[in-house]
Formats: C-alpha cells, sequence, structure tokens
C-alpha cells in the first residue's frame, strides 16, 4: 500500500525531488565556497570586521536553510526509495486496467472511437510519466553531506 507520507506536497513527484536535491546540493557547495573565501578574505584583512560581520550570519543563516532544504528531501526520497516502486507499479496495474475497462466500453458501445482514443491517450501518456518516474527512482542516490 502506497504512504500518504509519499505526497506531502506538490513538489513530491520523483523527477521533481530529484532535481530539488541536485540544486539544493549545488546551493550547499556555493554558500560553503562563499563562507570561506569570506574566511580567507577577511583573514588576509581584504574584507574588513564590519562588513565581514555582516556577511558571515547571512551566509551562515542561507546555508542553514538550505542544508534543512536538502534534509526534507532526502527524507522524502528515503521514502520514494523505499515505497515508492511499489506505489508506481501499483499505479502501472491501474493504467493498464482502466486501458482494458475503456477498450471493453467501446466494445460494448458506451464510448465511441473518438471518446476511446482520447481516454487511450491521456491513459498511455500518464503510463510513460509512470515509467520515467520509475527510472528516476532507480537512479535516485541519497547521500549523506
Amino acid at each position: 500500500m502506497c504512504s500518504s507520507d509519499l505526497f506531502p506536497s506538490h513538489d513530491s513527484t520523483v523527477p521533481q525531488l530529484k532535481n530539488r536535491i541536485a540544486d539544493l546540493t549545488q546551493n550547499i557547495e556555493r554558500y560553503n565556497d562563499f563562507l570561506e573565501k569570506l574566511g580567507a578574505e577577511h583573514a588576509s584583512n581584504m574584507i574588513d570586521d564590519s562588513v565581514y560581520t555582516v556577511l558571515l550570519p547571512e551566509y551562515t543563516d542561507k546555508l542553514k536553510g538550505f542544508a534543512a532544504q536538502l534534509d526534507e528531501a532526502k527524507r522524502e526520497a528515503t521514502l520514494w526509495k523505499t515505497d515508492g516502486e511499489s506505489c508506481l507499479d501499483s499505479g502501472v496495474h491501474w493504467v493498464q486496467k482502466e486501458l482494458a475497462i475503456t477498450r471493453a466500453r467501446k466494445l460494448v458501445g458506451q464510448l465511441s472511437l473518438e471518446e476511446l482514443q482520447q481516454r487511450s491517450k491521456y491513459l498511455n501518456e500518464e503510463m510513460r510519466r509512470l515509467e520515467n518516474a520509475k527510472h528516476i527512482l532507480n537512479s535516485l542516490v541519497i547521500q549523506d553531506r
């Protein structure tokens, strides 16, 4: 059964989650670099104390914020890695069943050819999204900082 924890926000789809982790990791690297350079420039007296005391907490706060967001994204990724494949498999099974039901509705005359084509197009697009999500899920790597 799929856990409702897999869907805490609209940002939790697998492709978006993978991109969010990459973006947050990049931002953390940037701000660590800023802090390192700030410290070095301050130590060499290229940046005075009054400027340093403004930038240090700004960069530190940004870094903490990105780190907290990354931790949350990794928590979501862990849930997806643990339970996501079975949820996506359930989605694939549902789409396959709906395609069969749609064809049956056409055979008995409940749906026109145009309605069959529209519904099948939607379901096949959904199937592609699910398969893409499974592929991305399999490539999702959760690394500790």
